[in-house]
This record gives structure tokens, C-alpha cells and sequence, in this order.
């Protein structure tokens, strides 16, 4: 028995262009928009520094990234968010979605992160 599949590959993250920028990229959170259907939804996370090895220096954005076809192709939708930088202690985390597929609602909890309490918005 032979298979009739054609396996093709796409840059979902480009690399950077610039070698002396240190960055790398994860996916999270994937998650079915709709109880019936192909859509996906995900974010990413893309982590930027100048190489050293103090982590908390690092930066970050946040990208949500939506997909019609159960994750082969995906596309950003909305704005590439700042993260901020831990040392700086005001980030912004990547969204998390959930399916409550009783009442076929896709809920996405988004979490920001301040010095003090009360800080911000």
C-alpha cells in the first residue's frame, strides 16, 4: 500500500537577518476556535537579547496566529505585542486560550505583570 502525499515545507518564523541578534521563537497554547471545524488558534512568542547570558535582560513580543486548516498554514491576526523585560518586571505573558465546548466558546486569558499592585491599567 503506497500513499499519495506531497509534503511540502513553509517558514512559519523567519530567522533574523542580523547574526549578531540573538533571538528565538516558541509556539503556545494551541487551541480549536470552534467545536466542528478546521480553525486553530496560537500564540507566539518570539525572546530577543544582545547575546549575553543574563536572561533577564532578554525582551519579548507577543503574536497570536490563527489557522483555517487543523495548523498547516497559519497567519498573524491583530498587533505583535511588546512583552516588556523581566528585569524590568512589567511583561506582558502570551495569550491562553481554552475551548468550553459545551457552549462552543473559544475563551482567551491574557496576563500582564507589575512591580506593585495596582500598577498600570
Amino acid at each position: 500500500m503506497s500513499l499519495n502525499a506531497q509534503i511540502t515545507k513553509e517558514i512559519l518564523i523567519p530567522a533574523a537577518e542580523d547574526p549578531d541578534v540573538h533571538e528565538f521563537y516558541w509556539a503556545v497554547n494551541f487551541a480549536y476556535t470552534h467545536n466542528d471545524g478546521p480553525g486553530m488558534i496560537m500564540t507566539a512568542v518570539r525572546r530577543m537579547s544582545s547575546g549575553d547570558d543574563n536572561w533577564r535582560q532578554r525582551s519579548s513580543t507577543n503574536q497570536r496566529m490563527i489557522s483555517n486548516d487543523n495548523g498547516a498554514t497559519w497567519q498573524p491576526i491583530g498587533p505583535e505585542v511588546h512583552g516588556g523585560a523581566y528585569e524590568k518586571k512589567n511583561t506582558t505573558y502570551a495569550w491562553m486560550h481554552l475551548r468550553d465546548s459545551s457552549n462552543d466558546k473559544l475563551i482567551a486569558v491574557h496576563q500582564t505583570s507589575r512591580p506593585h499592585p495596582g500598577d498600570g491599567k
